[in-house]
């Protein structure tokens, strides 16, 4: 005998969900016998929205979570001592602009990346 309860009717075969819900009612009785619990219906819409807010707060926690704080220390550079240059082969000035020379390196495991 088929049940009647208005959760386990499903009205035509239109749609792959209407199909689904009528072949896991014949098949599991314990799928057919939660649609006879009297909060099923509440406990269905408590479910998605947990799961909605968890993948809100992911995708929100993933957008915030490139903040990159200032350093708490000022540095200033107007006392040239206070900085050292350990090669002067390192730099390359030329008028007011310094910049590093390029350097060449043998290719090998630790950088063949590059």
């Amino acid at each position: 005998m088929e049940c009647t309860h208005s959760y386990c009717v499903t009205a035509g075969d239109r749609g792959f969900v209407r199909r689904a819900h009528k072949h896991l009612l014949e098949r599991f009785s314990s799928y057919h016998q939660w649609h006879h619990h009297p909060h099923h219906r509440q406990i269905h819409w408590a479910a998605l929205g947990l799961h909605l807010a968890l993948i809100f707060s992911l995708v929100l926690s993933s957008i915030s979570s490139g903040t990159v704080f200032a350093a708490t220390n000022n540095w200033t550079f107007a006392t040239a001592g206070d900085y050292t240059l350990s090669s002067s082969d390192l730099l390359e000035v030329t008028g007011s602009a310094s910049r590093l020379k390029v350097r060449n390196y043998a290719n090998d495991s630790n950088t063949k990346a590059l």
